[in-house]
């Protein structure tokens, strides 16, 4: 699979390109032409290296930027990708198999099941977990940047799963300000890897997941709920190489860093990355880069997370959701532990009976 067609809409406007010039087989000779051409045509320049990796000739990595598809549309004749969208849209025979109502129904049905799967992954019980106060002023940071990507990033341990399946609990719950049409589609990367097997590109792969024909892309469902400020929320958790093999999971990143290139100037498509520091840091290059600009949030006293570890009031909480019957206290030594929601996993589950954080624990002797 090339990485490069990784929509059947721009699919169509690489080979509507190719008609413009003329040619009905391209070659690797011919992106010279096709780059002259286009310089002549719009006065912009996209370079015959570009144009190889844009048809898959190059060798390396492609992630075609708004710029390029904006080139391509206008040397095409259209306004931009914006514009060559819209007309594709407008123009073809579109027969939706269910509503937009069904369309959230069929994505709430792959949320609640990820969901149900990480409660019972949960190391502490769920019931007992903590909604995280910074997420709720990380995702209001997040909408009011106008920016369609943000990553949440921290070591392992951190509780960054648990702590965006409660955000959902919370948007689900109505408590939180997200306007009512808002869809979140939310799976790990364990399901990402079906994407890796059935050939297709993540828009064909993640429309032929809720149940659509592959050749419907996320445009066709909010094309006429922009004026309500519907979003749409894809949120990927354990975005990290360790699921995949090296070929897979750079395939994976180029093709998720292609899905942000190409919606970016659609402000209700949104997605959150969760994913290990190591993770983030050896492929932010991808995402950060044609003017996309990922949301990581406000500086932390670490470098190496955007999550912060768990307040001497979260741990206190947490120890009462867990033995609401006492009145729970922790040394000041004990805090630099229980702030690693990892190691107040493995303190719980040698201390269930009779929680307390006073206990004396073979984890710290």
């Amino acid at each position: 699979m090339n990485s490069s067609t990784s929509f059947n809409n721009f699919q169509i406007l690489k080979d509507e390109t190719l008609q413009v010039l003329g040619i009905q087989g391209v070659v690797p000779g011919d992106c010279r032409l096709i780059s002259k051409d286009i310089l002549l045509k719009t006065t912009y320049q996209l370079s015959e290296t570009t144009l190889k990796r844009v048809y898959g000739f190059a060798n390396g990595k492609f992630s075609s930027s708004q710029y390029t598809a904006n080139v391509l549309a206008e040397y095409c004749g259209y306004k931009g990708w914006k514009d060559f969208i819209t007309r594709q849209n407008a123009a073809a025979d579109v027969h939706l198999p269910a509503a937009l109502s069904d369309f959230r129904s069929n994505v709430d049905k792959i949320t609640n099941f990820t969901m149900a799967s990480l409660r019972n992954k949960s190391g502490i019980p769920y019931s007992y977990c903590l909604q995280r106060s910074f997420l709720t002023e990380f995702i209001d940071g997040f909408l009011a940047s106008k920016r369609m990507g943000a990553v949440l990033y921290a070591p392992a341990g951190y509780g960054k799963t648990i702590a965006i399946c409660k955000w959902i609990d919370q948007v689900k719950k109505e408590t939180f300000k997200v306007a009512e049409s808002d869809t979140i589609l939310f799976f790990s990367s364990q399901v990402l890897m079906n994407a890796m097997l059935t050939g297709k590109d993540m828009n064909q792969w993640i429309m032929s997941l809720l149940g659509y024909r592959v050749e419907d892309n996320l445009m066709l469902f909010f094309a006429d709920h922009e004026d309500r400020k519907s979003k749409f929320f894809l949120i990927i958790d354990g975005l990290d190489p360790h699921m995949f093999s090296e070929e897979q999971y750079d395939l994976l990143l180029t093709q998720l860093s292609l899905l942000q290139s190409l919606y970016q100037e659609f402000d209700w498509f949104k997605v959150i990355m969760v994913m290990r520091t190591s993770s983030w840091f050896n492929s932010k290059h991808l995402f950060n880069s044609d003017g996309i600009n990922i949301y990581s949030g406000f500086p932390l006293t670490s470098e190496h997370s955007n999550v912060p570890l768990l307040t001497v009031s979260e741990i206190k909480t947490l120890a009462s959701n867990i033995n609401p019957t006492v009145q729970h206290s922790v040394d000041f030594h004990l805090v630099e532990y229980f702030k690693y929601a990892l190691f107040y996993q493995y303190f719980y589950k040698e201390n269930k009976k009779d929680f307390r954080l006073d206990k004396v624990s073979p984890l710290v002797t």
